[in-house]
C-alpha cells in the first residue's frame, strides 16, 4: 500500500499523532483501506488522552503496566509509552518500581490455585492453627498491605516460609515509594482488568483501597479506558501480516491465471 496519505486520511493520521504521542506505518494500511473504521477507532481510544482525571506522566504509567505486564508483553506499546513517561518528566526509579509492582502478578497463582488444592487435599488434613511465626507474617501483611483476604489463608498455613519470602518482596516497592500511593493501586486496578487477565479477587481489593485513597471514579474509569485500549494491538500486529498475505494471494491468483492462459494456448495448437 502507498505510504503517502492526502485529505482526510492525513487530517486523522496527525490527529493520532497529536493525541497518541507517536504514529506507526502500521496504522497507514488500515487507514488507507477503511477510514472509516479507523475514525471510530481513534475517537474511542483517544478518549482516555484527551479527558484530564490523570495526568499525562500517570496515563503512561498505567499505559506502560498493561503492556508490560506478563500476560501481555506487548513490546511495541511499552517502549512507546516507556518513551513517553520520559518525555513527561518520568524518573528511572518510577518507571524500575512499576516493573517491581507488576511482577507480582505471578502470586496469583496461589490465591486462585491453593484454594483449589485446599478443597481437592482435603481442609481437614490442613493445620490452620496459627503459631507466633503465622500471627506475625499476618499482621505484617495486613500493616504493609491494609488488607487481608482469606485467599491467603492456604499459603500462610501450609508455607510460612515462602509467604513470608513474597512479602518480603512485596512490600519493598511499598517502603520506597518512587510513586505515589494512589497511582499504585490504578496500576494494580489496571493489571487486573486487563483483557489479558480479568481478576477479579486483585480487582475488588484494589478498587477499595483506591477509593480509600482519594482515587475518584473519573480516574478509575479513566483507567480502565487504558486498559481497553490494548484492542489497538489486533491492527498493530494483525495489518501487515493480513496486507503481505493479501498481496501474495494476489500475486498467485494472477501467476495461476498466467499459466491458465498459456496452456489453454498450448491446447489449442
Amino acid at each position: 500500500m502507498s505510504e503517502t496519505l492526502t485529505g482526510k486520511k492525513l487530517e486523522l493520521r496527525n490527529r493520532f499523532k497529536e493525541t497518541h504521542g507517536y504514529w506507526s506505518k502500521c496504522w497507514n494500511d488500515l487507514l488507507e483501506v477503511d477510514d472509516e473504521f479507523f475514525e471510530t477507532l481513534l475517537d474511542c481510544y483517544s478518549v482516555p488522552r484527551e479527558r484530564r482525571a490523570l495526568e499525562p506522566k500517570v496515563k503512561d504509567f498505567i499505559y506502560i503496566a498493561v503492556n508490560a505486564v506478563t500476560t501481555n508483553l506487548y513490546e511495541p506499546a511499552l517502549r512507546v509509552h516507556v518513551q513517553n513517561a520520559f518525555k513527561h518528566g518520568a524518573k528511572f526509579e518510577e518507571l524500575l518500581e512499576i516493573f517491581q509492582m507488576i511482577s507480582l502478578l505471578g502470586v496469583h497463582t496461589f490465591t486462585t490455585g491453593l484454594p483449589t488444592f485446599v478443597d481437592i487435599y482435603g481442609k481437614e488434613k490442613i493445620d490452620w492453627k496459627l503459631d507466633a511465626r503465622k500471627i506475625n507474617l499476618k499482621e505484617e501483611y495486613i500493616k504493609q498491605k491494609g488488607n487481608w483476604n482469606e485467599y491467603w489463608d492456604g499459603l500462610l498455613a501450609i508455607d510460612p516460609e515462602f509467604f513470608e519470602k513474597y512479602l518480603g518482596m512485596a512490600s519493598l516497592p511499598d517502603k520506597r515509594e518512587y510513586v505515589d500511593v494512589k497511582t499504585k493501586e490504578l496500576i494494580y486496578i489496571a493489571v487486573d482488568i486487563n483483557a489479558t487477565h480479568l481478576y477479579e479477587p486483585g480487582l475488588k481489593t484494589h478498587i477499595k483501597n483506591a477509593l480509600r485513597v482519594g482515587a475518584t471514579i473519573d480516574e478509575i474509569l479513566e483507567t480502565y479506558q487504558i486498559a481497553f485500549s490494548i484492542g489497538m494491538h489486533t491492527f498493530i500486529t494483525g495489518m501487515p501480516i493480513l496486507m503481505e498475505e493479501f498481496e501474495k494471494a494476489v500475486s498467485n491468483r494472477k501467476d495461476c491465471n498466467l499459466l491458465e492462459e498459456k496452456s489453454n494456448q498450448v491446447n489449442e495448437v
